[in-house]
């Protein structure tokens, strides 16, 4: 990704006051495969005190990944977790093992980068300090995601993306991210 414009975003999310908590919550959204993992990372190794929580951590796998259950996540534990200002758990999916795995502890992160497919959504809006989408076309993204984690998940992804469509008609995020980006980083 364009240098300049990760240092911009950088810049904004400095700028910017804590939104939940004493924490400044960035979400970084946009369809599979277009680099919201990357970019995340590129982020945080420029940022102290900053922590990072994968989506693909808080699914419960292919089970309607972007449903009623990841809301309720984010309503019940996310956060309150990262308004305390403390340590807290979240549920971490074990994708070796096709189950849930014991919970993961997170410490306190004066930012906190919300990063994946649905970190956007509605119910995190009021919590948002800063919001960044990363546009793809999706079947670029899933040759990414299939290149990266093989092509045995192939139809459990193709199920994956039209969840995705969905869950980005109903929730707007693309509309509402202070930052649009186009392509993968």
């Amino acid at each position: 990704m364009n240098k300049e414009l990760v240092n911009e975003i950088i810049s904004a999310i400095q700028e910017r006051e804590p939104s939940i908590g004493s924490s400044r919550l960035v979400t970084i959204d946009g369809f599979a495969g277009a680099g919201k993992t990357t970019l995340a990372d590129q982020i945080a190794r420029s940022l102290n005190g900053c922590v990072i929580i994968h989506l693909d951590d808080l699914y419960d796998g292919w089970n309607d990944p972007l449903g009623e259950g990841l809301t309720e996540t984010f309503r019940t534990q996310l956060i309150p977790g990262i308004a305390s200002g403390g340590s807290y758990f979240l549920p971490h999916y074990d994708w070796e093992s096709d189950a849930p795995g014991d919970p993961k502890k997170y410490e306190f992160g004066e930012i906190v980068l919300l990063e994946g497919v649905g970190a956007s959504q509605s119910i995190n809006r009021p919590w948002t300090a800063l919001s960044i989408w990363l546009a793809i076309e999706p079947e670029v993204g899933l040759k990414r995601v299939l290149g990266r984690d093989g092509t045995a998940i192939e139809p459990e992804m193709q199920r994956f993306l039209l969840h995705q469509e969905l869950h980005f008609l109903k929730e707007g995020s693309e509309v509402v991210a202070d930052y649009r980006i186009s392509g993968a980083p």
